[in-house]
């Protein structure tokens, strides 16, 4: 876990995640200005490294769009100041 949080991008995109507490792929693009594909590979790390979950959410027919939030260790892997706000 160590490994991923000395990444800042990756720390960025944990952060916005708290900040806007479940975010699609397109809202953290729209959020961190980098492109779909970049956000899909620092999402994929996170969840490895269990600090980020996905949920599928149906909305009717065709594929369900995708909402991640950040865990118990991904919120705690902030640091403790953020229970505080």
């Amino acid at each position: 876990m160590k490994a991923v949080l000395d990444r800042t991008n990756d720390r960025q995109l944990l952060q916005q995640l708290h900040r806007l507490g479940s975010a699609t792929v397109s809202q953290l693009c729209a959020e961190l200005g980098v492109t779909a594909t970049a956000v899909r590979q620092r999402l994929l790390r996170l969840q490895s490294a269990e600090l980020v979950t996905r949920e599928a959410v149906r909305s009717g027919r065709g594929r369900p769009r995708y909402v991640y939030r950040l865990t118990d260790a991904g919120l705690r892997s902030l640091g403790d100041n953020y229970s505080d706000l």
